[in-house]
């Protein structure tokens, strides 16, 4: 159907090219109507004469739909040709919009959510004040009560009070369900009612993947309080743990616990802090490592933080390949903040590590003496009673002999069985194939198996078969149930990537962590130095001070009774840190692990280590001693010659080959060291 056309009369039943962007935005059911009417006024205004007949035809052919009897009809034709606009046409009350009352401006509507937001918890309160504030003689947006006054169809005719009177109409449209029609949008309720972060659920969202990333170029760290109470230095506590996520490969590359004790010194409660931080940052950035091609650092400004300066430290340290990026914490405005605003960490800038925790939450939902995640207000209701019990025991264990104590059975874990918990449980998730991570199209992988019985196996495992092996296993593996395409586990994804890091040199550990964390203590004169730290590890750790290597490899002696700062990395107590007195660093040295008494081969690997650190102590005496030994053989031979010349009698004959002269050195350096003569000269 065209939607122009000209009449005998000169009246175009046309709608304007100019109005056609208005037309379109009618609801379809009014635009169809609007066009049917066109042709009825393109036919009537054709022939005068004949309109009222072909209005009766019409009205009397389209009878069963509303707005179509011949009165409706009439009355449009002689608008439409009185007018030739288009709008004539158009049924109101189809129209959503149309029939808006002319005192709900924009002004208005503007100034009812302003109050909505002044009474979030109730709009009912807000249309109180609305009205209040008009009848009071209050310009309401662009809206003033003399305006209504004057268009009132009972008031217009008396002449305007001075003042508002207090039985003044409200405006036509003003009801209470009228403004619930304009009133905020959802996204404008919630941050009325709860704020930013909480509107930013409504919000736009910003889709990132992680296809086509390396591990290490991304780590995300975080804090993490466990939903369980454990035994810890006789107390029953909740337990922090430090971690650190690879973006790319969804792999925890380094996590760390701590119990959070009550501290009698500190008078307050052992929480996580920036040292924490720093020593898992020198942690991963040393021994894990980073991805040479740039490595973004996702860290908070809160727990899981850093000192500002360190940010431009690591990036001279790696030649600017690492650089921090800070998720933030909302509502830093000044006047927001003058009134005691909370802020809160954004959850949407760390949502990799935040549903690993809550896998993590969910995977040890079993163990005793749950908290729930909240305390206060879904704590199991046998949580107190169970705590009660707990220090019950304890008091008992102090009065028990020491043999009747170890026997006792705590209804909770102690610290001990839930790293152990939590070491298992974390291998589980990085091993699972099971998992839907976002970005692993192209991370797919054939496994096999030769039973349904038996884990499955990767391709890497099938090329390390020989030809022959592979050959006799084909026919087995190609049943139903012996292979699949499965995703990658986070673990494999990281492995896979791990030989493409860079680390930074161990001197750099001096520079993220600094005297300021060490702890001063004089070189020990027995070659180890042991430190206890129960809430690093329950055993006491035993440094060799033999090993002091350099990160060149090379070895570097320390002075006996000389006052050092030494450093244990929480995260890595593989090796004790050394710097000197006024921080500059000096090397590692490398733990002396315990060994038991049933592995006699490991045994025999300490033995060994310990006669040659014993060799390597004692080198610089055995040196000494030889050099004594060779002057008193010097002495001895011209002792002899003089005395053969003097009374040709000769003493027994000094050895003259060469292998016979060092047998009788070592000989009498031997005899030096057990007698221990002179073995304190230079």
């Amino acid at each position: 159907m065209k939607l122009t056309t000209t009449t005998g009369t000169g009246i175009a039943a046309t709608i304007p090219k100019c109005d056609l962007g208005e037309f379109a935005r009618l609801d379809d059911d009014v635009k169809y109507e609007v066009l049917d009417l066109l042709q009825v006024m393109k036919v009537c205004l054709a022939d005068p004469s004949m309109s009222l007949c072909h209005l009766a035809t019409v009205a009397d052919q389209n009878g069963h739909r509303r707005g179509w009897s011949y009165k409706t009809l009439e009355a449009k034709y002689y608008a439409f040709r009185l007018s030739g606009d288009w709008h004539k046409l158009v049924n109101k009350a189809k129209q959503k919009g149309l029939g808006k009352s002319r005192w709900m401006t924009d002004a208005v509507v503007e100034h009812w959510r302003t109050l909505c937001m002044r009474h979030f918890r109730s709009y009912r309160s807000a249309y109180i004040e609305l009205c209040a504030e008009y009848k009071a003689g209050s310009k309401i947006g662009d809206v003033d009560w003399r305006a209504v006054w004057a268009d009132h169809a009972d008031l217009c005719h008396q002449p305007v009070p001075p003042k508002v009177p207090g039985d003044m109409p409200l405006p036509e449209g003003w009801s209470y369900k009228n403004f619930m029609r304009h009133k905020p949008t959802q996204i404008e309720e919630l941050g009325a009612r709860q704020g930013r972060n909480a509107a930013k659920a409504l919000s736009t969202h910003v889709r990132t993947t992680r296809r086509g990333m390396e591990p290490g170029m991304q780590y995300m760290f975080d804090d993490l309080l466990h939903d369980c109470k454990v035994l810890a230095e006789r107390q029953m506590v909740r337990v922090w743990e430090l971690a650190c996520l690879d973006i790319a490969s969804g792999h925890k590359v380094a996590y760390g616990l701590k119990p959070n004790v009550w501290d009698d010194l500190a008078k307050a409660k052992v929480n996580l802090r920036e040292r924490d931080m720093r020593f898992m940052l020198a942690h991963v950035l040393i021994n894990v490592g980073y991805h040479p091609d740039g490595c973004e650092l996702h860290l908070e400004n809160g727990t899981a933080s850093i000192n500002r300066r360190m940010d431009l430290l690591l990036d001279d340290l790696s030649g600017g390949a690492i650089r921090v990026a800070r998720s933030g914490i909302d509502k830093q405005v000044a006047s927001l903040a003058q009134w005691g605003a909370k802020g809160g960490g954004n959850p949407n800038a760390k949502a990799h590590l935040e549903s690993h925790h809550n896998l993590v939450h969910n995977r040890l939902d079993s163990v005793p003496g749950q908290t729930g995640n909240n305390a206060r207000l879904n704590a199991p209701e046998d949580a107190a009673a169970l705590e009660r019990m707990t220090y019950g025991l304890i008091n008992a264990a102090e009065a028990l002999p020491p043999d009747l104590a170890r026997r006792l059975a705590f209804p909770v874990w102690d610290m001990q069985l839930f790293r152990e918990a939590i070491e298992e449980t974390y291998k589980q998730i990085a091993c699972r194939r099971d998992h839907a991570l976002e970005g692993w199209q192209d991370r797919m992988e054939r496994v096999w198996r030769t039973s349904i019985t038996e884990p499955w196996r990767g391709e890497a495992a099938w090329w390390a078969l020989s030809e022959a092996e592979r050959a006799a296993l084909t026919p087995i593996i190609m049943r139903d149930g012996c292979h699949d395409i499965l995703r990658k586990s986070p673990a494999q994804v990281w492995v896979d990537g791990m030989p493409k890091l860079a680390r930074l040199p161990d001197y750099a550990f001096a520079m993220l962590c600094g005297k300021d964390l060490a702890e001063k203590r004089p070189c020990p004169a027995t070659g180890e130095i042991i430190f206890v730290d129960k809430t690093i590890d329950e055993e006491p750790m035993r440094y060799r001070l033999q090993s002091c290597v350099d990160e060149y490899g090379m070895r570097v002696d320390l002075d006996e009774g000389h006052i050092y700062n030494w450093l244990i990395n929480p995260f890595d107590r593989s090796s004790a840190w050394v710097l000197g007195e006024k921080g500059e660093y000096m090397g590692r040295v490398q733990r002396q692990n315990t060994v038991a008494r049933m592995d006699t081969e490991e045994i025999g690997k300490a033995i060994g280590r310990a006669q040659r650190d014993l060799a390597e102590r004692l080198e610089p005496l055995a040196r000494r001693g030889a050099k004594i030994a060779k002057a008193r053989l010097q002495t001895l031979e011209q002792n002899n010659a003089l005395l053969k010349e003097a009374n040709g009698k000769a003493l027994p004959e000094v050895p003259e080959t060469p292998s016979q002269r060092e047998d009788s050195l070592d000989e009498l350096a031997k005899l030096g060291l057990a007698r221990g003569d002179d073995a304190h000269l230079d």
